[in-house]
């Protein structure tokens, strides 16, 4: 009944318990599977009490960023990665985990290798789209994902991060890696060399800040749907509606999605685009 209902025990449930909490902060913690529960255990902690009866977006996204900076491992023997250097590109495409991306996928596997962007795909599942691109980035922001990562086999193409340091086990892995330090503000997003601010937890923002230090003309993006009509009234999702501005207004690129978008942006059928 457990497996097939998801009914009886659950961590989630537990750690609300136990922490005197609104359940919905775990269930957003966990239901991105991007924090381990010694992290989800520490951001529930962090969350004031007065903020505990409600969910509160603000009141979670600083609890976030007081966790999710530390290192991700205590280890002394710890190998520090190298920091991300952008390079100049005149367009770039940043690919999401929508479902739109499996969609499209074809097309944007032509219209890469038809118009070579600088490819930034967050959290890929297979490197298919990576082989049709010249320059390409994946973007995993957390350390929950990139250990997955590194622990089935690693990675072959080169990766930016916001982990910061990585356990000597997988230090051969440095060479392909790099990491791009930020912090979360709520309402702030700013694009500098040294240090990205992300207005919430979310590896499509900070792939998009990723893309923005190329200063490129244009950036396409891809697989960020939006909410859909069984989904908009979660509140454990992240609101990406106030980026959009935030993002044209540090950027100075033309933004346009490639694929149908619930957001408010500029949308052009990638077919158009193909020869």
């Amino acid at each position: 009944m457990q497996r097939e209902y998801g009914w009886g025990w659950d961590y989630t449930y537990m750690m609300s318990a136990l922490e005197d909490i609104h359940p919905v902060y775990c269930q957003t913690l966990r239901s991105t599977d991007q924090y381990s529960k010694e992290q989800v255990a520490n951001i529930l902690a962090s969350i004031a009490p007065e903020s505990r009866r409600k969910f509160d977006r603000t009141s979670l996204t600083r609890a976030i960023d007081k966790t999710v900076n530390a290192s991700p491992v205590e280890d002394s023997d710890d190998v520090e990665l190298d920091c991300f250097e952008a390079e100049p590109a005149d367009e770039v495409l940043v690919i999401g985990g929508g479902p739109s991306t499996t969609r499209y996928r074809s097309a944007l596997a032509q219209f890469i290798s038809e118009k070579q962007p600088l490819v930034i795909e967050c959290n890929p599942l297979d490197g298919e789209l990576a082989e049709r691109a010249d320059q390409y980035l994946q973007a995993v922001l957390n350390w929950v994902r990139l250990e997955r990562l590194l622990r089935a086999g690693g990675t072959s193409k080169p990766l930016v991060t916001g982990v910061s340091a990585l356990p000597r086990l997988f230090g051969c892995q440095r060479r392909l890696i790099r990491q791009m330090p930020y912090r979360i503000a709520h309402e702030e997003f700013s694009v500098q060399r040294e240090q990205l601010v992300l207005p919430d937890y979310d590896v499509g923002m900070f792939a998009l800040g990723v893309a923005a230090l190329s200063s490129p003309k244009r950036i396409y993006i891809a697989g960020f749907d939006g909410y859909d009509s069984e989904g908009g009234d979660d509140p454990s999702r992240v609101d990406l509606g106030g980026f959009w501005p935030m993002l044209s207004a540090r950027s100075n690129s033309e933004l346009i999605s490639l694929t149908p978008s619930e957001w408010d942006v500029p949308t052009r059928s990638i077919f158009g685009y193909l020869k």
